[in-house]
């Protein structure tokens, strides 16, 4: 294999991922009697390359000895939250913090 092939193949095998302070929400007001809020929170996710004992380490696969190991990825998820709040919408939330 070629130098750029051997290059992708290591970004791609060990490549981090980390993202931090998501707050997903759905405001359901097709009902005006009854709106509804739907969420999501979580404070961080990452992805990471990991040995077979789960501890992050960088693999290379481009040697001879790594060829046929799999790629384990562990995926860490810090303070995930979901909420479903019936009678609930973004005006009312605004409101609140008006008052």
């Amino acid at each position: 294999q070629g130098f750029v092939m051997n290059l992708m193949t290591r970004v791609i095998d060990n490549i981090q991922i980390s993202i931090k302070n998501i707050h997903l929400r759905y405001e359901d007001s097709i009902n005006l009697k009854a709106p509804l809020s739907l969420g999501l929170t979580l404070q961080k996710l990452e992805i990471e390359t990991t040995n077979e004992n789960w501890v992050s380490q960088f693999i290379d696969r481009t040697f001879q000895e790594n060829k046929l190991k799999p790629i384990q990825k562990i995926i860490k998820l810090s303070n995930l939250g979901l909420y479903c709040n019936p009678n609930d919408s973004h005006e009312r939330q605004v409101s609140r913090l008006t008052d």
